[in-house]
């Protein structure tokens, strides 16, 4: 069973969000995730099998030198705000080349009924530019 830890009460506005706005209707995990300037995550993979549900990563900042790396190259994120489905089956590896640290979020839990159109709406930006 999942539930709200005690950083819940450090962090009203978050956690308002992920309650009554964020389209999951269950939670698994939801983790700050700091990576420190000049630090790096070795190449691993989180999942043992693909995945569309994967994780969510919210860049709250993303240095211009800090790269989530995966065969396939890095994945495009912007300083703040960028927000992407990641399925984190595939090896990758991050690493912070900058003198500033590296904050995201990651969101793992169960779509709400909403969240499938969402995703398709975000790719049909993407393709159109």
């Amino acid at each position: 069973m999942y539930t709200w830890t005690e950083i819940q009460d450090q962090c009203p506005v978050t956690l308002d969000f992920f309650k009554n706005k964020f389209p999951y209707k269950k939670y698994q995990r939801l983790r700050f995730m700091l990576l420190e300037a000049g630090g790096y995550i070795a190449p691993h993979s989180d999942n043992v099998n693909p995945s569309l549900s994967g994780a969510i990563n919210i860049s709250l900042n993303h240095p211009a030198e800090c790269n989530l790396v995966t065969i396939n190259g890095s994945v495009p994120f912007e300083d703040q705000g960028s927000t992407l489905l990641f399925d984190n089956h595939y090896r990758h590896a991050v690493y912070n080349n900058s003198n500033v640290d590296r904050y995201h979020m990651i969101v793992h839990g169960e779509w709400g009924q909403e969240w499938p159109k969402i995703v398709v709406e975000n790719y049909k930006k993407a393709q159109n530019g």
